[in-house]
């Protein structure tokens, strides 16, 4: 019997299905609704050339959308919510 695809392929499938209930077409779907790239910025892969992350409500697990690593990272960073965007943003505009 052959194997359709390789043991990394199936891990992906594996991972998408088990954090998110996800399959891999959800996330082609979900990624080429957002033009193809990270939400933010133009990456369409990351630089090591593993795809994009999902980016997901942590209290919720409400899929938000495809990201690159770095702003995935940048959210989590800043709390994952609306009050920590706000207390970066008026921290860039009084330092601008």
């Amino acid at each position: 019997m052959k194997l359709h695809h390789t043991h990394s392929q199936y891990k992906r499938e594996r991972h998408l299905m088990k954090r998110y209930r996800m399959t891999v077409a959800d996330y082609k779907y979900m990624l080429e609704s957002q033009g193809g790239h990270c939400i933010f910025c133009s990456a369409t892969r990351e630089p090591c050339g593993r795809p994009l992350a999902v980016d997901h409500d942590k209290t919720t697990g409400k899929i938000r959308g495809i990201l690159c690593h770095r702003h995935n990272s940048a959210l989590g960073t800043l709390g994952d919510n609306e009050i920590g965007l706000k207390q970066a943003l008026n921290y860039v505009r009084g330092c601008l």
